[in-house]
C-alpha cells in the first residue's frame, strides 16, 4: 500500500469542519494535531516538554471540534488505548496523549513531512524514475532505501534529564514488552546523568536490563522455593525420630 502527503491546512477548510467527525476523520485529526518533532512550550507557569508524537488534549476541547458528546469521545479514546494506537496520562497540565508507534506514519518523510526518494517532484510529476522499466524499484535500491530512512529516523529524548534516546518505534516495543518500561528508563536516565556512561545503544541496553532483573527476580523465587524445601525435609525428618 502506498500512502499520500497530507497537509495540516486540510483541518482548517470549511469541508472538515462542516459537519461531526467520523472515527476515521477524528483518527486522522489526533495524528495532524500531534507533534512533527520535540518542542518545548508553556503552561501557564509551568514548562512543559512535548515529544514527537505527542500533544495535549482535554475532553472539552475534542467534544468542541470533533462534534461530539463527552461520552462517545470517552468512549472513542478508551478504544484507542485498548487498541494500543494512543497512551494517555494525567498530568497537572492537561491529558498527554501520545501517538503509539508515530514513525509509521511519518518516517519515511524528511523534516518538512515530505517523504524521501519517492517518484515524483513535489508538483505531482514524476521525475528520475528508478528500476525497471514500470519505475518500481529494484530489491537492491529498495534495501539502499531502507537503509537511508532508518538513518534518517529521529530518535526522541526520554527521562527526567532527557538523555535516553529511542525511536518511537523503540518506545512502543518497549512498551509492549516491559511492563514497567516508564520506570525502566527513568533508571537509566539517573544512571547516565550520574555516571557520565555512553551506550551504542539506549533500546538494547534497557532490554539488557529488563532481562537482568527478570533474571535475578527468578534466582531470588527460586533461593525461597529451596530454604521452603529444606525446612520442610528437616521437619518431617524431625517427626520421624
Amino acid at each position: 500500500m502506498g500512502w499520500i502527503k497530507l497537509d495540516r491546512q486540510i483541518a482548517e477548510h470549511e469541508i472538515w469542519n462542516s459537519e461531526p467527525f467520523s472515527r476515521g476523520q477524528a483518527w486522522i485529526d489526533l495524528l495532524l494535531s500531534a507533534e512533527f518533532e520535540q518542542r518545548r512550550t508553556m503552561n501557564g507557569w509551568q514548562k512543559v516538554i512535548l515529544n514527537r508524537g505527542q500533544q495535549v488534549v482535554s475532553i472539552r476541547a475534542l467534544c468542541e471540534r470533533w462534534k461530539w458528546s463527552k461520552h462517545k469521545v470517552s468512549d472513542y479514546l478508551q478504544y484507542l488505548e485498548k487498541e494500543e494506537m494512543i497512551k494517555t496520562k494525567k498530568e497537572t497540565f492537561g491529558t498527554l496523549l501520545t501517538i503509539v508507534n508515530y514513525g509509521i506514519y511519518q518516517d519515511i518523510g524528511d523534516t518538512k513531512g515530505t517523504r524521501r526518494g519517492h517518484l515524483g517532484d513535489t508538483s505531482g510529476t514524476e521525475t528520475g524514475h528508478l528500476g525497471d522499466a514500470k519505475g518500481k524499484p529494484s530489491i537492491k535500491e529498495r534495501n539502499i532505501r531502507s537503509k537511508e530512512v532508518k538513518k534518517d529516523i529521529p530518535k526522541i529524548s526520554h527521562g527526567e534529564f532527557q538523555n535516553v534516546l529511542l525511536t518511537d518505534e523503540e518506545y512502543g516495543k518497549l512498551q509492549q514488552t516491559i511492563p514497567n518500561a516508564d520506570n525502566l528508563i527513568e533508571r537509566l536516565s539517573a544512571y547516565i546523568e550520574s555516571t557520565g556512561k555512553k551506550y551504542k545503544s539506549h533500546y538494547a541496553t534497557l532490554l539488557n536490563w529488563d532481562r537482568r532483573d527478570r533474571g535475578g527476580k527468578q534466582k531470588t523465587e527460586q533461593s525461597i522455593t529451596d530454604v521452603l524445601r529444606e525446612e520442610y525435609a528437616k521437619s518431617m525428618r524431625e517427626g520421624s525420630e
